[in-house]
């Protein structure tokens, strides 16, 4: 039996208009109290024209098909965020910038090969990553690949 690993990395991908992929980050560099989000998920709005002050500045709150879109404009470089209930309540924030840069084709392969309860493992780099399709896009946790012993 060996060492189960827990995710270092999680990404979600979306198809965006125009068959571009929108990625996003379980972790990232902008992060907003509780307080925060509380107040940007009552001032949401379709068109997301309020903007209130936040600790990372401020910031506007669209509603979006799956959550609220936070936009942040003078965050350096994390300026949006994905801000979605699930049906028990729970609360995912995620990052539109983060550590994982990924090429076209590594985003393909993580799309064509997901499936709801998993796909393939496939490595990338130094790490593994089992790409899940859900009604949000492919969610994709990464962890380290195992060193094997000679």
């Amino acid at each position: 039996m060996f060492p189960a690993h827990a995710a270092e990395e999680t990404l979600l991908i979306q198809i965006a208009p125009g068959g571009k992929f929108k990625v996003w980050y379980n972790r990232g560099e902008t992060s907003l109290s509780d307080a925060d989000l509380v107040a940007l998920e009552q001032i949401s709005s379709p068109e997301g024209e309020r903007t209130v002050q936040t600790s990372a500045g401020p910031a506007r709150a669209r509603e979006v098909e799956h959550g609220i879109l936070i936009e942040i404009p003078g965050a350096p470089r994390d300026r949006e965020l994905l801000y979605m209930r699930d049906g028990c309540g729970g609360v995912s924030i995620w990052h539109a910038a983060g550590q994982t840069a990924l090429t076209d084709e590594q985003l393909t392969e993580l799309v064509v090969t997901a499936h709801a309860g998993g796909g393939r493992n496939l490595r990338i780099g130094d790490r593994i990553a089992k790409p899940y399709e859900t009604r949000i896009g492919v969610v994709v946790p990464f962890w380290p690949a195992r060193m094997r012993r000679p």
